[in-house]
């Protein structure tokens, strides 16, 4: 044979050793990539399913965040617009504040205005008050003059009332004894009582002593008018003692000691007031002063 026939024989023989170890290697990854292939699709099918499931998924997470979303900005409008609102507010009191302090510096300047006059007005009462209090204590002492001589006044007049009854009285017992001594020298006789010359009442020298009647009542026997008093012996008192008894200011009569005790003694009425009687109460006293 020609050598390039055996080498071509022998090219031959390697080349289909080698395609014979081409061909097993390429049956061999054939089945490799085969299985490859299905491993692979499977594996896309399973990730194309996960990320089906994924993606539902993630639109079911994307809605709620879309609606989580525009909660937020419906929120952050709301919220918007309080703040908007607020600061509306805000510059509604920052004017308020601003006229506040305006009025309140005006106030504060009526206050001490106030002050002043409310000093000034203090100070013009305290001046009025001691006035009134001048005032007040001169027409108190005035008053009190005023009824010093008012009170003395009546006394005085008491006592002018009392003597005038008392002289009256006295002018009338004048008169009856004129009369009855014209009468006794004409009949050339004098009256006696007792057997002896009667004797006229006595009044008592010294101060002046008051009591007060106790009792007012008829004598059956001689019809004679007996008035008590609480003045007795320990009063100075004593049988004949002429007393005045008056009742206020006014005179009411004219008695005389018939029976004195310790403390009280017995009078007869000798001349009464006109139109008056002595009742329990009245005053009397052994004569009147000034």
């Amino acid at each position: 044979m020609h050598i390039l026939t055996k080498v071509f024989v022998v090219l031959a023989a390697v080349m289909s050793l080698m395609l014979a170890a081409a061909t097993m290697i390429y049956a061999y990854n054939a089945e490799s990539v085969r299985s490859a292939y299905e491993k692979a699709d499977l594996a896309r099918v399973l990730s194309e399913r996960t990320l089906a499931t994924q993606s539902e998924s993630h639109a079911r997470d994307i809605a709620t965040l879309m609606g989580e979303i525009e909660s937020r900005q419906q929120a952050t409008a709301d919220v918007q617009a309080d703040l908007n609102s607020l600061k509306v507010e805000v510059e509604r009191l920052r004017r308020e504040k601003l006229n506040a302090e305006a009025e309140a510096d005006r106030i504060r300047g009526q206050i001490t205005q106030f002050g002043v006059a409310a000093q000034t007005q203090a100070t013009l009462i305290e001046n009025y008050k001691d006035e009134v209090s001048e005032l007040r204590d001169d027409e108190l002492r005035f008053r009190d003059e005023r009824l010093q001589l008012e009170d003395a006044i009546a006394d005085q007049s008491s006592q002018i009332e009392v003597l005038q009854q008392e002289n009256r009285a006295l002018q009338e017992q004048l008169a009856s004894a004129t009369a009855d001594l014209e009468a006794a020298r004409g009949n050339g006789t004098v009256t006696r009582t007792g057997g002896s010359a009667s004797t006229g009442p006595i009044q008592l020298q010294g101060p002046p002593i008051f009591g007060s009647v106790r009792d007012v009542r008829i004598e059956q026997a001689t019809g004679k008018k007996l008035v008590q008093i609480d003045l007795g012996a320990n009063d100075r008192m004593r049988e004949n003692v002429k007393l005045l008894v008056f009742r206020g200011g006014t005179f009411v009569a004219n008695i005389v000691l018939k029976n004195v005790d310790l403390q009280d003694s017995m009078g007869e009425v000798v001349l009464a007031a006109n139109g008056l009687e002595i009742q329990a109460g009245d005053r009397v006293t052994t004569r009147l002063t000034q």
